[in-house]
């Protein structure tokens, strides 16, 4: 959400917005100029038309119309767009060290497609809460240094984006299946993704735990598909070539 790699992009989502929205959408979701106006999307050198094989513009059209075909209100799809374009407009937010950390760049718009208030949001993006140790009702807010706020900042982005992709799958199965279908022994259809290895020039605390994710993952299919079946080839007395590997 908040960094690519160069020659990589941020997701799709983002670019077919900002690729396909009309006159009218662009002004309803505060849509500005063009994709270098995003910090969010200029960390990689992929603009919008330059991804090999996508037309984001009609992407765009295609996923409003499924949305629409699923039974995904206009009402219900203007808010995921209006997070979308939000996500990417607080990434433009920037702060400044002094007395106390300041919000050098307008926060209406950010806050408007948020659907919160201005000054709330400025709050919570200079500040942290913390109960107090001796009174649990006491609530204390401690300002943040302008490297924190960044780093809180790209963490609500973050944590918004997921909020975002977790509710789009719970309306989408609650479009597809009826709540009077549903059985605790309904079937079920599950995919596995295993994170590729990351390794970038900046690598932060996520590529430890996707790397460390794929690690197991890869561990757990090693472990199911050689050392358990040999095992069971073994106890069988079937003559096979033993796999070498490292767990």
């Amino acid at each position: 959400v908040i960094y690519q790699p160069p020659n990589e992009r941020n997701y799709h989502s983002f670019y077919q917005l900002l690729a396909g929205a009309n006159a009218e959408e662009r002004q309803r979701y505060r849509l500005l100029d063009s994709i270098s106006s995003y910090a969010y999307l200029t960390n990689g050198d992929i603009s919008i038309g330059e991804f090999e094989g996508f037309d984001d513009a009609k992407c765009f059209e295609e996923v409003k119309q499924i949305f629409s075909s699923l039974g995904i209100s206009e009402e219900r799809q203007a808010q995921y767009f209006s997070l979308l374009s939000g996500i990417l407009l607080l990434g433009n937010v920037v702060f400044e060290d002094g007395d106390k950390t300041s919000i050098q760049s307008p926060l209406e718009d950010v806050a408007f497609l948020l659907g919160l208030e201005e000054e709330k949001l400025r709050e919570v993006l200079t500040h942290r809460t913390i109960l107090d140790k001796a009174d649990r009702n006491a609530v204390m807010s401690i300002p943040l240094s302008a490297d924190s706020a960044r780093e809180n900042r790209d963490a609500l982005a973050k944590a918004l984006y997921t909020k975002l992709f977790d509710n789009l799958i719970a309306d989408l199965n609650s479009l597809l299946v009826s709540k009077q279908t549903i059985r605790d022994d309904s079937l079920f259809v599950g995919l596995l993704d295993i994170y590729g290895f990351e390794n970038f020039q900046q690598n932060s605390m996520e590529q430890f735990c996707i790397n460390y994710a794929n690690e197991k993952l890869h561990n757990q299919y090693n472990q199911h598909l050689f050392k358990q079946e040999q095992a069971e080839y073994n106890k069988e007395g079937v003559l096979f070539f033993f796999a070498l590997f490292c767990f």
